[in-house]
């Protein structure tokens, strides 16, 4: 399976209290006339935007008005309705930083950065799993013989 190519510049599409999560789905309806640009040129291109979460006032300036980090996803499904209107799947991929918005689109657009998943150093993590284990096996002391084997 080949790796997919995260763009350095995206459309985003601001939701209010909607997050996508990396390998989630988010199924969505696209009415507005500039997500519906958005989504042809997504589909014409690189099949993927991303999802930002609306927070505080609803105004029209993302940098004020869109969570720093959000999601970038890529299109597992579309189909237009007569009226114009889409229903899409959006498969998560990973987390985004937007780094700038620019305003070169009638719909949010911005230069996005990748975001790692922060993972333990392995002899950290060795480390808890050892007293994780050891905890359990504490816990599990004092019930039947029968518990423990299970």
């Amino acid at each position: 399976m080949s790796s997919l190519t995260i763009p350095e510049k995206c459309g985003v599409m601001l939701l209010p209290d909607s997050v996508l999560f990396p390998h989630g789905a988010m199924p969505l309806r696209i009415f507005e006339p500039r997500y519906r640009q958005m989504l042809e040129e997504a589909v014409e291109g690189d099949c993927m935007f991303c999802i930002g979460n609306l927070i505080g006032s609803n105004d029209s300036d993302p940098e004020t008005s869109c969570a720093p980090i959000g999601a970038i996803g890529l299109i597992r499904a579309s189909r237009e309705a007569k009226d114009g209107t889409s229903n899409l799947l959006l498969h998560g991929v990973i987390r985004v930083q937007f780094k700038k918005w620019l305003g070169e689109k009638p719909y949010p657009y911005a230069e996005i950065r990748p975001v790692m998943d922060t993972t333990l150093a392995s002899q950290e993590e060795a480390s808890y799993l050892d007293r994780l284990r050891k905890s359990m096996n504490r816990a599990l002391s004092g019930f039947p013989s029968e518990v423990n084997e299970q």
